[in-house]
């Protein structure tokens, strides 16, 4: 399969295409909530990790089956609440202080040469992530890494649209909001499963970010169907690069 003009929406997952997680730490993420709890003498560090892991065990593999997301806030205030405590602030900021306490990630290698050079081809940038987190925590990770710059608002997120990729409908809102009537808009992802075949199922061409070099043949489960596949985002450069502009006069 294959595209013959460059899109003029390029919609990007977030996690191990924009940007590669490197640390997960619980520990750190519930210590920073310590100081928004009304009861800090009842904050018991094991209590809230043994009860939090069991949470997510019970959470989590139903989320995964139904493709329906719960939120990061829901999720630290019924945790919070098992041990006595409510947490005094809002969901963005209760979201954004758990992401910078419990997790870190590096910007995928070549990525903000590539985004410079694809806004100089007049390509839109667009984030379209499967996280239990909202808009607010992505666009603060991605200031931290000089990321944020690059792209449209709003950033969707599944646990601000209710369901996660492969479910067509999140991409099919992207499309909405990000891609006008007269545009094309394709997507870019590393999961063969989320993105790949969410992007199919959606009917918006995909490009499969392919960094660590998998074989289609042995991830695919579900017949996804990449029409492009890279190894890098200097690939997507060339990619793009190597594709005429559209015109748009032609378009209805």
């Amino acid at each position: 399969m294959g595209h013959h003009t460059r899109p003029d929406v390029l919609i990007c997952d977030v996690g191990d295409t924009l940007i590669r997680w490197n640390h997960y730490s619980r520990e750190d993420g519930l210590s920073a909530l310590k100081p928004l709890v009304d009861h800090p003498d009842r904050f018991d560090m094991d209590r809230l990790v043994n009860t939090g892991v069991a949470q997510d065990d019970t959470i989590e593999p139903r989320a995964a089956e139904s493709l329906l997301e719960y939120r990061q806030a829901d999720f630290l205030r019924l945790l919070f609440a098992r041990g006595g405590m409510t947490l005094l602030c809002d969901d963005d900021h209760l979201e954004w202080h758990y992401w910078r306490g419990a997790l870190g990630f590096e910007p995928e290698p070549g990525v903000h040469a590539a985004l410079t050079r694809l806004q100089e081809l007049e390509v839109r940038l667009a984030i379209v992530s499967n996280t239990a987190f909202g808009p607010r925590s992505i666009l603060g990770e991605l200031e931290r890494h000089d990321l944020a710059r690059f792209f449209e608002t709003p950033v969707i997120t599944s646990a601000r649209f209710a369901v996660r990729k492969p479910n067509p409908a999140i991409l099919d809102a992207a499309r909405g909001l990000f891609v006008g009537p007269r545009e094309e808009g394709w997507y870019i992802g590393n999961s063969v499963y989320h993105d790949v075949g969410g992007a199919n199922a959606a009917g918006l061409p995909v490009i499969w970010y392919n960094e660590d070099g998998e074989s289609l043949a042995e991830v695919a489960t579900n017949g996804e169907t990449p029409d492009h596949e890279v190894a890098s985002w200097a690939g997507v450069v060339e990619l793009l690069e190597s594709l005429p502009a559209r015109d748009r006069g032609d378009v209805a």
